[in-house]
């Protein structure tokens, strides 16, 4: 780093990450995060609980994200591709993995040589 670099780095720094506050900020546009209240719906409406993963913070929201696409998916009989990785099976995944394709909801699996060798060990024994 130059000298010249060295002495304004806290400057570039600071002036990167300190900025005046905006009030233009359109909060219409933005989804408020809520989670399912369970208090609301009994029995649990399985449907609306899963859409609310959608407004549950950021991974929710792509989980939820990811339900809407599958609808679309199935509504519009498109062809599945589901990609894996062997942690997702010995995670506890392969059971989900396997119903769906035993019920035929994916149509082309696609996996790592570790997928293949963890299903070759829960062939020998439980894991």
């Amino acid at each position: 780093m130059s000298e010249a670099r060295k002495d304004n780095a806290p400057a570039i720094a600071l002036e990167a990450a300190l900025k005046p506050t905006s009030s233009s900020i359109d909060l219409s546009a933005h989804l408020i995060v809520r989670g399912y209240d369970f208090n609301k719906s009994q029995p649990i409406d399985y449907f609306n609980l899963l859409r609310s993963y959608s407004t549950m913070g950021f991974q929710a929201t792509n989980f939820g994200q990811a339900c809407q696409q599958i609808d679309t998916m199935l509504e519009t009989d498109s062809i599945i591709f589901l990609g894996y990785t062997s942690n997702m099976v010995s995670s506890g995944c392969r059971d989900i993995i396997r119903y769906l394709c035993q019920h035929k909801l994916i149509h082309v699996l696609v996996t790592t040589a570790g997928g293949i060798e963890e299903d070759f060990i829960k062939c020998l024994a439980p894991t």
